[in-house]
């Protein structure tokens, strides 16, 4: 009773809480129409447990009971509210206020009633080691029942369903009713035959043929019982009965009648639904994976199932990567005979939070680092600001970018700006991409797929595959079908690296008739796929580096031909890509004797190795580089000054006027340098493009097609620069593209 009477206060007080703390939510939930639907509170944990420090504990051990006694005393708190503000009128200012302030739509209305079915989310939950899991890997049978909070991306999304929560049974033989409620456990069967009717009932008693007999033995035993006997006699001597032959039982006058009726549970385990009662609620499954990133190689990625009910339904697409707070159950289906039990883990969703860049969990370093990061920089660029502090600091990030890789830096450039990218825009329901593709066509052994590697590990989000092993399917989505019929949707490699980048090495190697599904998700920026009556679109919005070898005898780029016969690749696939490098494996004995101190120099002593490889290691951490990346790409949003966008205009006009290059200079062109002076801006921690981004713009353009603009100059001398190579490149370009400039 003691126990009971501590509970019914917690409780209480429980109630006081939501009355104190959630008046307004809780009002805003009465007003709600339909009362027949599930909706949606949220508790903030911290502030609960600051008030209640006991329930802790509980929560963490038992999230489900937790989770069922909030629900239950958010309904209690509606009864409660709806009494008061009945009999006071202390509810009426500050309610009315808030009513004045919150608009009439079509699921709200100005009449309280209280709403049975609620559905509890957990917000700002404390931070433990238990709870917070870094990879899926981390999950094991000791989190069963327990709560749990991973991140993961979305490879496979069913169809939104209806699940019967709960529903009204009726025993066939007493017609007693139940109610049963799904379990995910069991994949939401009810479990009809699990329980048996405990109703009593009144049922005839069947007579006993040994009865008699069992009297008359007994009063043989003890003859000298005569009262007894007497009292049996005079009890029981109205219960003659007739015998099969039609004969008197001379026993059955003098031994007493046994019982007609009895009480017994009913027992029955068959049950009959009765129609009308069910509770339905929206019902969908996911398949997360472990981020691309933080897999190991030789690992296969761990995947996990996730079910998502009420408004979380349809809050996810395939390619998402997503924060999952929910509680860990293992399920199982019905044995069949000779056959192992099946029994799965899943995590049933109490919230999620979806995240276009992924981020670990638990790393607040990170933030910390970044915000410290936008503090020096603001800094720095606050106390000097001109053209000898732009160089530098632009020569330092381009040195910092692939630092095992010798020279290139025109690649280096590249990679920095395609990871960086443009600005995103939409105009007349059209979006027009910011992202910027590169493409490196090479000979064997030139450092490609090392490049592509790297740029892997700048991004945040990213995803690593080969044109020999891909398929359509395995780059934009495919449709698989399960076991029930049900058809499901899942996330290829583009889609997978939705607003990150996708490296794809050995790009001529995907077969011909998988080329169109790729044009789609580098222009439009989705992928549209159709099959089995399910049409869906999927944003794909990534930046593409592929890397591919010639197709010619030897592997050799030749340049008698035109980079199409090189490598396999039709015009409409090459007009996509920003930026286009030929890189060949010239012999020279300079540059080669170059290369190998700077290889070999990698296993020397360092007291034994030279200025510019201990120049090289006061460079940006490659931590450092990406998170710069991520602070310039959601801090800038550059617009093109005039004399730039003039300068921009003339350089495409001049790519328009060479003849061989009809191919590849459309419009496409004019969007992709205007896309890489963005990015160009935002490198340089800025929000204008100024002349100094298209000069670096053209000349790295430059690097790729070769035009003749800068005359006898060679573009790969001027990317890194200092004042007098700018002064020199810039007097170049603008005399040969006939630029004044505006006043």
């Amino acid at each position: 009773m003691e126990i009971e009477r501590d509970n019914q206060r917690d409780d209480q007080q429980i109630i006081e809480y939501f009355l104190e703390n959630y008046r307004r939510d809780i009002r805003l939930l009465m007003r709600r129409i339909d009362p027949s639907i599930y909706y949606n509170f949220s508790v903030n944990m911290i502030e609960f447990f600051d008030r209640f420090p006991e329930s802790a504990n509980k929560f963490f051990q038992k999230p489900l009971e937790m989770k069922s006694l909030l629900e239950e005393s958010i309904v209690a708190s509606q009864k409660q509210y709806a009494i008061d503000y009945a009999t006071t009128d202390k509810y009426d200012e500050d309610d009315e206020l808030f009513d004045a302030v919150q608009e009439i739509s079509d699921d709200l209305g100005q009449e309280l009633s209280v709403k049975e079915f609620v559905f509890v989310q957990f917000v700002n939950i404390p931070y433990t080691k238990d709870v917070y899991k870094t990879n899926l890997t981390d999950i094991g049978s000791n989190d069963i029942n327990k709560l749990v909070i991973v991140s993961g991306t979305v490879i496979r999304t069913s169809t939104r369903k209806v699940l019967q929560k709960s529903k009204q049974f009726k025993c066939s033989n007493c017609e007693q009713e139940y109610v049963f409620k799904a379990e995910h456990e069991n994949y939401g069967v009810f479990q009809t035959n699990s329980i048996k009717c405990n109703k009593l009932i009144t049922v005839e008693k069947k007579n006993n043929p040994f009865y008699n007999l069992m009297l008359d033995i007994k009063r043989n035993i003890n003859p000298n019982n005569n009262n007894n006997y007497r009292n049996r006699q005079q009890n029981n001597y109205e219960g003659d009965e007739i015998n099969e032959e039609g004969n008197n039982n001379s026993n059955s006058r003098n031994n007493p009648a046994q019982n007609k009726t009895e009480q017994r549970k009913c027992g029955s385990q068959k049950f009959e639904a009765v129609d009308g009662t069910e509770i339905c609620i929206d019902y969908q499954e996911i398949r997360i994976q472990e981020p691309f990133k933080t897999l190991k190689p030789g690992n296969i990625p761990k995947t996990m199932w996730v079910i998502l009910e009420s408004n979380l339904v349809d809050q996810m697409k395939a390619g998402d990567d997503a924060i999952i707070t929910g509680i860990l159950i293992k399920r199982w289906k019905k044995a069949t005979k000779d056959s192992r039990p099946e029994v799965s883990l899943c995590i049933i969703a109490n919230s999620i939070q979806i995240k276009n860049y992924q981020k670990n969990l638990n790393d607040k370093d990170k933030n910390q680092l970044k915000s410290t990061l936008e503090e020096e920089l603001d800094n720095f660029y606050k106390k000097q600001r001109d053209l000898t502090t732009e160089i530098a600091a632009r020569n330092q990030l381009i040195q910092s970018s692939c630092p095992d890789i010798f020279e290139k830096n025109d690649i280096k450039l590249a990679v920095l700006l395609c990871l960086i990218g443009g600005v995103s825009r939409i105009e007349n329901n059209t979006r027009i991409r910011g992202q910027c593709h590169m493409m490196l066509v090479g000979e064997p052994g030139t450092g490609k797929s090392q490049i592509l590697k790297y740029a892997t590990k700048l991004s945040n989000r990213s995803v690593f595959t080969t044109g020999i092993g891909s398929t359509s399917a395995g780059l934009t989505v495919s449709f698989t079908k399960e076991q029930g019929g049900e058809w499901i949707m899942e996330a290829g490699a583009l889609v997978l690296a939705d607003m990150g980048v996708c490296c794809i090495d050995e790009f001529n190697l995907i077969k011909k008739g998988d080329h169109d599904s790729v044009l789609e998700a580098m222009e439009q920026q989705t992928i549209s796929a159709s099959k089995a009556g399910i049409t869906s679109k999927l944003n794909s919005r990534t930046t593409i580096l592929a890397a591919c070898n010639p197709i010619l005898p030897g592997q050799r780029y030749q340049t008698s031909v035109d980079i199409t016969e090189n490598t396999g690749l039709q015009s409409p696939l090459l007009s996509r890509f920003d930026l286009i490098f030929i890189v060949k494996d010239i012999v020279n004995y300079d540059a080669d004797s170059e290369a190998c101190e700077f290889i070999l120099e990698r296993f020397m002593k360092k007291e034994d190795r030279t200025m510019n490889y201990q120049r090289s290691e006061s460079l940006w951490e490659i931590e450092k580089l990406r998170e710069y990346i991520n602070l310039v790409q959601n801090k800038f949003e550059p617009t093109i000054t005039s004399d730039a966008s003039q300068l921009i205009q003339k350089y495409y006009q001049h790519l328009r006027s060479i003849e061989l290059l009809h191919s590849k200079t459309t419009i496409r062109a004019l969007e992709s340098l205007v896309r890489l002076c963005q990015a160009h801006s935002r490198l340089m921690y800025r929000d204008k493009v100024e002349v100094f981004d298209a000069i670096c713009v053209i000349t790295l353009q430059e690097c790729s097609y070769f035009t003749g603009l800068l005359e006898n100059l060679d573009p790969l001398e001027y990317i890194l620069l200092d004042e007098d190579k700018y002064e020199e490149i810039e007097h170049v370009i603008k005399n040969n593209l006939r630029f004044i400039s505006q006043p």
